[in-house]
């Protein structure tokens, strides 16, 4: 995979955009819609409403840089409250470390890393990109960057089933290959959804997205 890095990448003043951001809002003809709305949506801390609604959720897609560069969608899962916010500014999550996760070697103190929290029944998302904050193995808590809600545009409606207590851990081994094998791409081709994970290096430090 080919990461190069984003050409002068900076924040621009009065918005929460990047310049890549921007270029990419522009090529898609709503640049300058979002340069109205992102003051007003995008937020350095967390609502009630968000944080209330991570509270409930049984899982979260976490998006994070490995220390090679490479960046990861992964999802971890809990009970309900797993998620919690003492506070407007952080958003605590109680998830183990994970060795066969690769996202988890990016989830160390200090790294940038991303998470959005999606119900699948009422198709509601919100989303958190901030900053690590980690004492310990059994989880770790993201002081907030930037706060905001998403529509549910391309979101398929689906019931959420628990076939396992989260706290187990998993008895299949991690795959990995270096080609798509038949299995991998007929899974993708029958899939309705996916997470990608994204980041810049901006010069007031990394922003990681997840969507």
């Amino acid at each position: 995979m080919n990461r190069q890095p984003a050409p002068h990448a900076e924040l621009l003043p009065g918005t929460p955009w990047h310049t890549v951001e921007r270029i990419l809002q522009s090529r898609a003809g709503v640049e300058e819609r979002l340069a109205e709305v992102g003051p007003r949506v995008v937020r350095d801390y967390m609502p009630d409403q968000h944080r209330e609604f991570f509270a409930m959720l049984p899982s979260i897609v976490i998006g994070a840089v490995a220390p090679d560069g490479q960046v990861w969608a992964t999802l971890r899962a809990g009970q309900p409250g797993f998620l919690q916010s003492p506070n407007p500014y952080l958003l605590e999550v109680a998830s183990p470390r994970d060795a066969d996760d690769p996202a988890d070697s990016g989830m160390e103190d200090g790294n940038a890393i991303a998470l959005l929290g999606l119900d699948p029944m009422t198709r509601r998302r919100n989303r958190l990109n901030g900053t690590v904050r980690r004492d310990d193995a059994r989880g770790f808590g993201v002081t907030v960057g930037q706060s905001f809600g998403n529509c549910p545009q391309y979101i398929q409606k689906r019931e959420f089933v628990v076939t396992r207590d989260p706290a187990t851990p998993g008895t299949v081994a991690p795959q990995i290959l270096t080609a798509l094998d038949a299995r991998a791409r007929t899974l993708i081709r029958h899939a309705d959804s996916f997470f990608v994970a994204t980041y810049v290096d901006l010069p007031g430090g990394r922003q990681v997205d997840v969507s």
